[in-house]
């Protein structure tokens, strides 16, 4: 998750176009009791591309507006899998393998990972209380600053770690406790001095009451 420091603003483009793609995507997947797992590839070339862009990051209030990239494409391999290691944990991920490119300059995309992953652990510890451990990384991206004179830097990766709790009281009745960005990371210099703020450590109280 990233966040502006403070209050955003968000202008409008009316230039801005609506964004068309056409896209190919080729999958396969293997299911059996314990495990699964599966592979997909997919290719996508899109006109008028929609990117959120700013002015004056570190100025409050932060403005954000839209604009479009005339050509992109966009393309990649995404791999999913779940195991399960005992009858009441279950280990699941996915990685993702991005190749982007701006077809006006040949540049990479900003803003687009080239890779991504998720990883989750799950425990079903009584019929009421269950646990998950969540791992998220974001490969590295590029990112152009405004405050470096509209330059493109390179974004280094980050990697983040959420615990989760859940008491199901009733049927109607659940209470929830968790941790959010657990080792407290932060993103490098690029990315905050282009307002792309991790949230810091957070620790969450919840309850909820369905009718």
């Amino acid at each position: 998750t990233t966040a502006c420091r403070g209050a955003c603003q968000v202008i409008g483009n009316p230039d801005l176009k609506p964004e068309t793609a056409v896209s190919y995507e080729l999958g396969t997947a293997y299911e059996a009791d314990r495990f699964g797992a599966g592979v997909t590839g997919f290719h996508n070339e899109i006109e008028d591309l929609i990117q959120s862009d700013q002015w004056g990051p570190g100025y409050r209030p932060s403005v954000m507006t839209y604009l479009n990239v005339k050509k992109a494409r966009i393309k990649g391999l995404e791999l999913t899998g779940w195991f399960d290691v005992l009858d009441n944990v279950k280990l699941a991920g996915n990685w993702t393998l991005l190749d982007s490119e701006d077809r006006s300059t040949g540049d990479d995309l900003a803003k687009t990972p080239d890779h991504t992953g998720n990883l989750s652990l799950d425990w079903q510890a009584s019929d009421v209380v269950s646990a998950n451990l969540a791992w998220q990384y974001v490969g590295s991206q590029i990112i152009k600053v405004p405050a470096r004179n509209a330059q493109a830097f390179k974004s280094e990766s980050y990697q983040t770690l959420d615990l989760n709790t859940n008491w199901t009281v009733t049927q109607a009745l659940d209470f929830k406790l968790g941790i959010t960005n657990l080792t407290n990371t932060q993103r490098d210099q690029v990315a905050t001095d282009a307002d792309f703020i991790l949230e810091g450590r957070s620790v969450y109280a919840g309850v909820e009451y369905k009718l």
